[in-house]
């Protein structure tokens, strides 16, 4: 009975670690991302500021944007970091 038991455990630990990988390698991820650029907004500019630079550390910019290089197109730009 009690080898059954682990037997039953370590099969649900083996799916829900696999379960894991294929939610993760889809996209589905939880992360915490600066505020949206608007297509019909120019960048709003007190978002260019420390606190914004810090937010966007380690993205990639362009013309004063940031966006999240590891991201699954198509790209959602956060404002608004000086990238000087």
């Amino acid at each position: 009975m009690g080898s059954s038991k682990l037997l039953v455990a370590f099969a649900l630990v083996i799916t829900l670690s696999i379960s894991y990988d294929h939610l993760s390698g889809i996209g589905i991820n939880a992360i915490v991302l600066p505020p949206d650029c608007f297509n019909d907004k120019p960048c709003n500019i007190a978002f260019n500021n420390q606190a914004c630079n810090k937010m966007c550390r380690g993205m990639s910019y362009k013309d004063g944007r940031c966006t999240d290089p590891e991201l699954i197109p198509p790209y959602f730009w956060r404002c608004c970091c000086n990238p000087k």
